[in-house]
């Protein structure tokens, strides 16, 4: 085991794995509903960042915003280029609750994308307002979740595709709707040097 490479247990580990997934599901809608469609999908991947997960830039009346998932702090952030930038804290809450939380800080931030729905792609995808069971977090194996993922996408060979690596693919069923409001091809859309 090298810094970069920690050892990840899955069947130990797999309460807190899905917990972020669930997490990074809600936070998916965002560029789901916001952001034109580009091949194969790429505007839903989420960036792999020094601090965790992060959305591409999604347009709002007076700029940009995006989504922080930090994995060091455990919050999620919301940024905006108006200056806005908030944070809450992530503790293991229910989905309805993080689901919460996110709408109102999207809301205080702005941004006016609806991000409610349910997961995709799951066995019992239970809408995020009605997920209300208490959620496993521990902040030690979520540190391991990042350094795997940020070691991946160092260790990769390098890609032509403008997009890095993608960590999450937010849902399924709803790219269909954002291809039909694609207004725009994704050819040179997003630097990943950011």
């Amino acid at each position: 085991m090298t810094e970069w490479w920690p050892e990840l247990d899955y069947e130990a580990d797999r309460p807190v794995i899905e917990s972020l997934h669930a997490y990074l599901q809600v936070v998916g809608k965002l560029p789901t509903r916001a952001l034109p469609w580009c091949n194969h999908s790429w505007q839903l991947a989420m960036r792999v960042v020094p601090r965790g997960f992060r959305t591409y830039p999604v347009e709002m009346a007076d700029g940009e915003a995006e989504v922080l998932f930090d994995c060091l702090s455990n919050a999620v952030m919301v940024e905006t280029s108006a200056g806005f930038t908030e944070r809450f804290g992530v503790a293991g809450q229910s989905v309805a609750r993080f689901h919460e939380q996110l709408t109102d800080l999207l809301r205080r931030a702005g941004a006016t994308t609806d991000i409610s729905g349910g997961p995709n792609e799951v066995e019992e995808a239970i809408p995020f307002r009605e997920d209300t069971a208490d959620r496993e977090w521990d902040a030690a194996t979520l540190t391991r979740i990042r350094r795997i993922a940020s070691g991946t996408l160092r260790r990769s060979p390098a890609s032509t595709a403008p997009f890095p690596t993608p960590v999450a693919f937010s849902s399924g069923s709803d790219q269909a709707s954002s291809a039909n409001r694609a207004r725009a091809t994704c050819s040179g859309a997003v630097s990943t040097s950011r």
